[in-house]
């Protein structure tokens, strides 16, 4: 009889198999069940880890340290995981290094088939993954935009980004055909109580995955550059403790929603309805990012970050 196809196992997987085999002692049962393949697939990987040169008196491999870095994570914040990609340190920069993490945790769910519908944000961390992702044709998945968008055409802006992942998987998808914020609160509450808008909201609340991205108060910021509304100004945020959102929602540094009349013009999921959802990511990276990050943390508003290495060591030392 033929043997089927040998799965082409990645340097991380197996690093990460020998980490918990040779370092944390589980056992290749323990191992299959935490990581949700079988125990015959942890047993090849080990066997491959060893023939690659993998596993020596030390980790023969970069992605050891952000395997060490992701554990401590989950300690220090209480996650359910953590993935870090390694950052180029010479340009200072970790967009890269998390886009391709996020690529790596989302191949690693669609080949499992772990979600059927996934929500998106927007952002060229999101749009660079979607790159990284195998074309798939997966037309029981939906794509769910979880905020609305702004009137600039920008791939990742958020209804490129829900089009685009949906087109790389062979899926379906929705988006909230609204802008980020009416002009007043009057016009976002008579917009979100239509039925269309009611029931796509509730279905962006219910999805199996949320990946979200973060901002900052700095021009950096996608939205601050292109979709805060003329008359509300940075500085009136931050007199207001703001120091970044997530889903056009203000938070301050403990992750609660500012009292500003800002956040009762966004057209998104609300900040509080995602601690009951399923499995919500942040996809993070940067020291201009740190306090907006560790606020979500700090208020378990996400289940799990993918994050750069540096971005790891500033939050495993916040508020310390």
């Amino acid at each position: 009889m033929a043997s089927g196809p040998v799965l082409e196992e990645s340097e991380e997987f197996l690093v990460r198999l020998a980490w918990m085999y040779f370092v944390d002692g589980l056992t290749q049962s323990e191992i299959a069940e935490r990581l949700g393949v079988t125990r015959l697939r942890v047993n090849r990987g080990i066997g491959l880890a060893k023939g690659r040169g993998l596993v020596r008196v030390e980790m023969a491999s970069p992605f050891a340290a952000a395997l060490d870095l992701q554990a401590r994570l989950v300690e220090r914040w209480g996650l359910r995981f953590a993935r870090v990609g390694l950052a180029d340190r010479r340009t200072d920069d970790g967009h890269q290094a998390v886009a391709a993490a996020l690529a790596y945790f989302l191949e690693d769910g669609l080949g499992r088939g772990a979600w059927s519908s996934i929500g998106v944000s927007w952002g060229s961390t999101i749009e660079n993954a979607i790159r990284s992702l195998r074309p798939r044709h997966l037309p029981g998945l939906e794509v769910v935009s979880m905020i609305g968008g702004t009137m600039s055409g920008v791939s990742f802006n958020t209804f490129g980004v829900a089009a685009n992942l949906a087109a790389r998987l062979g899926a379906r998808h929705s988006v909230l055909a609204a802008p980020i914020y009416f002009e007043t609160q009057g016009m976002t509450e008579a917009v979100l109580a239509s039925r269309p808008f009611r029931e796509q909201l509730e279905k962006a609340g219910r999805v199996d995955l949320a990946i979200l991205v973060t901002g900052d108060l700095s021009p950096r910021s996608y939205l601050v550059r292109d979709g805060l509304p003329v008359d509300v100004t940075l500085g009136e945020l931050a007199g207001h403790g703001a120091v970044g959102d997530v889903l056009g929602q203000f938070l301050d540094r403990e992750g609660r929603v500012i009292d500003h009349p800002i956040n009762r013009r966004v057209v998104g999921v609300p900040v509080e309805r995602l601690r009951a959802m399923r499995e919500v990511v942040l996809a993070a990276a940067g020291a201009h990012k740190v306090p907006v990050i560790a606020a979500q943390l700090r208020a378990g508003l996400v289940h799990g970050l993918v994050t750069d290495d540096m971005t790891a060591e500033l939050l495993l030392a916040e508020g310390r």
